[in-house]
């Protein structure tokens, strides 16, 4: 009996020891290639070369409607159905000769309008993975406390959605939501309105009229009256 224990007792150390020599892989270390098509025409990229930020690479580049770039010293460049790998492996070649450190990160941009009540209103361009958050902080934030709530998503002068709060606080990106390059987000610029607001600009301009007509009129009749005792 003892020695059947002792012998199950040793194929277990065994296995234990036999499982903890055998490589585990780490999926962290595994790298995927970006074989994704991230570049559309009438958005842009940034390219940024890291430590070299004064390098004269580094900059926001237009995509035209042929899906070209262009280039310093090589001119137009066409993304079409380029990856975002592929496009760094050929800055990587084509300037190798420029490039003390070869770190280049490409990073894909729309373009949003900021319509209305913002503080900072105007035409900006923006990370698609960031999120409504970011868009609304990046203008500066809404002038209205109720702005939010006022804020429509507009395109091609229709309204895609009159009701943002939920994406808003969810933090999902814009690209999640759908946004495309050319979108708007509009609020109203107009103050909001409290009740003595409009009391003292719609009410009391009619109440005073009435009143001063209804006075008005007392006295005039007051004044028949007093003429008539007379006769």
């Amino acid at each position: 009996m003892m020695a059947r224990q002792f012998l199950i007792l040793l194929v277990t150390v065994v296995a234990v020891s036999f499982a903890q020599q055998q490589p585990v892989r780490d999926s962290a270390v595994v790298v995927k290639k970006d074989t994704t098509v991230i570049f559309n025409p009438g958005e842009a990229i940034k390219i940024s070369v890291y430590p070299d930020s004064a390098l004269f690479l580094n900059g926001f580049y237009h995509i035209d409607n042929e899906y070209n770039v262009n280039l310093p010293i090589l001119g137009l460049v066409s993304l079409r159905n380029r990856s975002r790998e592929d496009f760094i492996n050929l800055l990587k070649k084509e300037y190798s000769d420029y490039l003390r450190f070869p770190n280049i990160n490409v990073t894909p941009y729309m373009r949003v309008s900021f319509f209305g009540g913002f503080y900072r209103p105007g035409l900006y361009w923006i990370e698609p993975r960031s999120t409504l958050w970011d868009a609304v902080q990046m203008a500066g934030g809404v002038a209205r406390e109720d702005g939010l709530k006022k804020l429509r998503w507009e395109r091609n002068g229709t309204i895609v959605s009159d009701n943002v709060i939920a994406p808003f606080q969810s933090g999902i990106s814009l690209t999640n939501m759908g946004f495309k390059s050319g979108d708007q987000l509009c609020v109203t610029v107009k103050p909001k309105v409290v009740f003595w607001d409009v009391f003292r600009q719609d009410i009391m301009p009619v109440l005073t009229f009435t009143l001063s007509t209804a006075m008005t009129a007392l006295t005039a009749y007051q004044t028949y009256r007093l003429i008539k005792d007379d006769d």
